[in-house]
């Protein structure tokens, strides 16, 4: 039988590369969670060390600190804002 003119050996590569890609972004989800973990301990440690200082200035300091990929200033404000509410 074809399903939608793909035979059988198309339909089961089809569905490998449908896990395979389910784990990748799996993988990448993961690792974005960890980076994320990271750099709100980062941001609290910070926070706390520097009571003064606003979101700027840490998104400041964590830029000059090498946190630039994937990392804006609203990005830091939010989870400033997230640290603030939780201590």
């Amino acid at each position: 039988k074809k399903f939608g003119g793909m035979g059988m050996p198309e339909l089961r590569r089809l569905r490998q590369l449908e896990e395979e890609n389910q784990r990748l972004k799996r993988l990448v989800a993961d690792l974005s969670l960890r980076d994320d973990r990271a750099l709100t301990r980062w941001i609290h440690v910070i926070a706390e060390t520097r009571v003064r200082y606003g979101y700027q200035r840490i998104h400041i300091l964590l830029r000059r600190e090498g946190w630039r990929q994937d990392y804006n200033q609203q990005r830091s404000h939010e989870y400033i804002r997230m640290i603030v509410n939780i201590s």
